[in-house]
């Protein structure tokens, strides 16, 4: 992140714990570490839901927990959620490679999300400007 100063940070983690079974508060302790790391380089955090998972038999019936402790955590820290979920769950077989994890296609579905989140903060004043100078967007849900 020193290198190359983003303005804005995409943080899409969990998958591979909810195969694993890792409670959803070490998620979202994990997450908000995330969320602290960047802001520390002052850069604008953004969470993603999880993606579907239809690789790991059964897995996918839990991602709807992972899933709301993510929109609970970024209510409660004021970061802006993309619902990659939302956004993926309906073609999820067009769009990934292995049941897990999206493919080129899926991967942009995602950053367009992130994009309208982006363009949102753009349009924002000087007064819905964080102290470094970038644009905040407005915590809340993003369908991507």
């Amino acid at each position: 992140m020193l290198e190359v100063k983003p303005q804005y940070v995409l943080i899409l983690e969990g998958a591979n714990d909810a195969i694993f079974g890792v409670a959803f508060s070490t998620v979202k302790f994990n997450l908000a570490k995330a969320i602290d790391t960047v802001r520390f380089y002052k850069a604008t955090p953004i969470l993603s839901t999880l993606p579907p998972n239809t690789r790991d038999p059964g897995i996918n019936a839990y991602i709807p927990g992972y899933n709301k402790a993510i929109f609970d955590l970024g209510a409660s820290m004021g970061v802006t959620v993309v619902d990659s979920y939302s956004a993926l769950a309906t073609n999820w077989a067009a769009l990934t490679s292995d049941g897990l994890h999206p493919n080129d296609e899926g991967a942009r579905i995602i950053a367009d999300g992130a994009q309208l989140i982006r363009a949102a903060a753009s349009r924002n004043n000087t007064a819905g400007r964080s102290a470094s100078g970038t644009a905040a967007p407005t915590p809340g849900k993003v369908s991507a």
